[in-house]
């Protein structure tokens, strides 16, 4: 094994190959990296602020073609305060509209049914997590989401108690389990 420094150093050579003068050399070195780029993103970012225009360029090629697999990871790991898992997609009126509702249409299309968690509401669930993506991916509300998915988990538990005080447990808990 190479020491870590070394390779961070090669690598970095590579990334300054993306701005030299000749054109095949710039797309030869950017098709060597692109199949390495999910494991080199720090260098890659850092790359994205280089002197030369081009190596920048390249740079924040290679980096968004890594965005939404990074978000996608990212939304499968936030949670409500107190969760093990995502809550229901709930958006108050300030939220709610298209960006809510296709999601929640994109979950059902993509196939995920109420086996991808085994309470039943796997659609919804999914649905939140497409939902964190698109704003991970935006950076618009970052600071927001803590307090949006704290916020999805309330409005989650007052409707299960509500439909269990009104439709008994079945209605709760549509899978059996």
């Amino acid at each position: 094994m190479f020491p870590a420094l070394f390779v961070e150093a090669c690598l970095t050579m590579c990334i300054d190959q993306l701005g030299v003068d000749r054109f095949r050399t710039r797309e030869a070195m950017h098709r060597q990296l692109e199949p390495i780029s999910g494991e080199i993103v720090a260098l890659l970012e850092a790359g994205t602020s280089h002197n030369s225009a081009e190596v920048a360029i390249r740079c924040r090629l290679l980096y968004a073609s890594h965005a939404h697999d990074r978000a996608w990871t990212k939304a499968g790991t936030m949670h409500p305060k107190g969760w093990n898992k995502l809550p229901w997609i709930w958006l108050d009126e300030s939220y709610h509209g298209p960006a809510s509702d296709g999601c929640v249409k994109a979950a059902r299309e993509s196939g995920c049914k109420a086996g991808c968690w085994r309470d039943g509401w796997g659609d919804w669930r999914y649905a939140t997590r497409l939902w964190l993506t698109n704003e991970l991916l935006l950076k618009t509300r970052l600071h927001k989401l803590p307090g949006m998915l704290n916020a999805m988990a309330d409005a989650e538990v007052v409707w299960m108690l509500d439909s269990l005080r009104y439709y008994g447990a079945f209605r709760m808990f549509p899978v059996r389990f």
